[in-house]
């Protein structure tokens, strides 16, 4: 919950500027970088990621991956169903777990390959037209444990930006129609 407290205030700003971001740009990969950082900053977590799922192998790949070990994580592929992630995307439901290691869910090899130690997070399927768009992790939350406000917010935030991701895609797949017809005539 937002407050008029100084950190209150600095999600607030964070909040109008994805906003402005997201309504105002057509380059996906800012939103989508930006849009993490935004989370990451908001729910107050130690990491932030955004994976994908590819299309021609059913695997789940880090697009943008933020934090101190967020170039390492960017190199793992997560099977269908594998880890966290993979549940949320099989059973379409957001999760919250505040003792990740503990959870039979989880893929102990990203810990492994990157040196970084996991405690909790957020993790959400977002979908436009019923199709997987993306999915939002927050990872260890800095001072405490997440709650459901957080996990509120990373969905409703996200709605917002799968929104924008798409009219983007949208706008750039029609400007290069045109542009090839274009060259046509």
């Amino acid at each position: 919950m937002i407050t008029d407290s100084p950190d209150g205030i600095k999600q607030l700003n964070t909040l109008i500027e994805l906003s402005a971001l997201i309504n105002s740009s057509l380059d996906i990969a800012e939103i989508r970088k930006r849009s993490i950082q935004a989370v990451t900053e908001l729910v107050n977590a130690e990491a932030g990621s955004l994976l994908f799922l590819d299309g021609d192998t059913g695997e789940l790949y880090f697009d943008v991956a933020i934090g101190e070990k967020g170039e390492h994580i960017k190199t793992i592929r997560l099977k269908r169903g594998e880890g966290i992630a993979g549940w949320v995307v099989e059973h379409n439901e957001p999760v919250i777990i505040n003792d990740v290691q503990n959870d039979s869910r989880f893929f102990k090899g990203g810990d492994e390959k990157s040196d970084f130690t996991t405690k909790n997070m957020i993790c959400v399927p977002v979908k436009t037209k019923d199709r997987l768009v993306s999915m939002p992790q927050a990872i260890n939350k800095n001072d405490s444990s997440f709650s459901t406000s957080a996990l509120d917010l990373l969905v409703g935030l996200f709605n917002q930006v799968a929104i924008a991701i798409e009219n983007a895609r949208l706008y750039n797949a029609f400007f290069k129609a045109y542009k090839e017809m274009e060259i046509v005539i």
